[in-house]
C-alpha cells in the first residue's frame, strides 16, 4: 500500500524475504520474515535518511489486541493471545531473539529499558532526552513497536506529542470513550495532533475507527454515537493540507511531502461482516481471546471468541496495514 510505499524489501540467498536494511532474522526464518522485514525497514531503515525509528500504538484494549496481532504476525504465531493489562508496553525485535516488556513502574526503572526507550523513543519518558539514532550493533534492537494505554480523548496523553522521532503511530479512541462522552472532546486533541504533524513533516498518523458492539453492552458505544466520531475523524484525515504538496507540472521547485494522515477503517471490515460470522468474546466488544485476570495474576481463565482463538478480525487489520 501507499503506507508503506517506502519499504523495500528483497528475497535473501535462502529464499527468505528480507529488509533491504537488515541481513538476517534467522530466529524467525520461515516464520515471518516478510512481515518483520516491511516493519524493520519502515522502522528503522529510513530512519538513516530522516531521523525517525520506532512504531507507536496509542488506545485502549481494541489497540492493544491490534498491538499484539502486529506482534503475531512479526513471529509467524497463529493463535495471538492476550493476557491483558492497563499499561504501556513495548516490543522489541533483535536479530537472534525478541522480548514483549509490560511498562510497570519496575521495568520503567529498569537502566537496560531505559536505554532502549531513551533511543527508540525519545520523549516518551522525559522531555529532555536527546533522541540520538541507536548505535548499530549486534545487541541492539531490529526494530521496536511502543504500545501506550490511552482511553479518553478529553485526557489524552501528551508523550506522543514529544516523540518527534517516531515513524508511523497508528491510535484510536474507542470503547473507554464512552456513549456519554461529547463528540467535541476530541477537538483540543485534534488542534496538538494537527499542530505535531505540521512540525514533524516526515512523521505518518493512521487513526482507526471504531467497530460495532453488541447493544447495550457495558462500555460498548451505540452506532448513532460511534458512526458521527469515526465520520469526524475520517473528515480531519481527508482535510489533509495539500496546498504544500507541491509538483515540478505546477511550474514550481518544491519537494513533494509524503502523505501524513491515513484511515484504518476498522468499522468498514467489521461491518463487512453482515452475518457477523466472525464471533467476539462474551463482552461483546474484543474480537480476540482474552486470558484472565489482568497481568500479571496467574492465568485462571479465559474470555473464549467460540472460534478458536484465532482472531481473524485482527488478522485481517493488521493485514490491511502491511499491505
Amino acid at each position: 500500500s501507499d503506507l508503506l510505499e517506502r519499504s523495500m524489501v528483497y528475497f535473501g540467498a535462502d529464499n527468505v524475504l528480507r529488509s533491504r536494511g537488515c541481513d538476517t532474522f534467522a530466529y524467525l526464518k520461515g516464520r515471518g520474515s516478510a512481515v518483520a522485514a516491511i516493519l524493520h525497514y519502515h522502522s528503522t531503515v529510513i530512519g538513516k535518511h530522516h531521523g525517525l525509528r520506532g512504531i507507536l500504538l496509542t488506545g485502549d484494549s481494541m489497540m492493544r489486541q491490534l498491538f499484539l496481532s502486529l506482534i503475531a504476525a512479526i513471529r509467524g504465531d497463529t493463535l495471538p493471545m492476550d493476557h491483558f493489562f492497563h499499561m504501556d508496553a513495548v516490543y522489541l525485535m533483535y536479530k537472534d531473539r525478541d522480548a514483549l516488556i509490560v511498562l510497570d513502574e519496575t521495568t520503567k526503572k529498569d537502566p537496560a529499558v531505559r536505554k532502549v526507550l531513551g533511543e527508540w523513543f525519545p520523549g516518551y519518558l522525559s522531555s529532555d532526552e536527546t533522541g540520538d539514532m541507536p548505535k548499530e550493533d549486534e545487541e541492539a534492537p531490529l526494530t521496536a513497536l511502543l504500545y501506550l494505554w490511552e482511553t479518553k480523548p478529553d485526557v489524552y496523553r501528551r508523550e506522543p506529542f514529544r516523540m518527534g522521532k517516531v515513524s508511523l503511530h497508528i491510535a484510536a479512541f474507542m470503547y473507554w470513550w464512552q456513549n456519554k462522552g461529547r463528540i467535541e472532546e476530541i477537538d483540543p486533541y485534534i488542534a496538538a495532533l494537527t499542530q505535531h504533524l505540521a512540525a514533524h513533516p516526515l512523521q505518518t498518523y493512521v487513526y482507526v475507527t471504531t467497530p460495532w458492539t453488541e447493544v447495550r453492552t457495558f462500555g460498548g458505544v451505540e452506532d448513532g454515537i460511534r458512526i458521527p466520531r469515526n465520520r469526524k475523524m475520517a473528515k480531519w484525515v481527508s482535510e489533509e493540507d495539500y496546498a504544500s504538496h507541491l509538483s515540478a507540472k505546477e511550474g514550481k521547485d518544491a519537494t513533494r511531502r509524503p502523505r501524513q494522515r491515513w484511515l484504518l477503517d476498522y468499522s468498514g471490515i467489521a461491518d463487512a461482516d453482515t452475518t457477523k460470522n466472525i464471533t467476539k468474546t462474551p463482552d461483546g466488544i474484543h474480537f480476540g481471546c482474552i486470558w484472565q485476570p489482568k497481568y500479571p495474576e496467574l492465568i485462571t481463565n479465559m474470555k473464549d471468541d467460540s472460534m478458536g482463538c484465532k482472531d481473524p478480525m485482527n488478522t485481517a487489520v493488521s493485514q490491511w496495514l502491511l499491505a
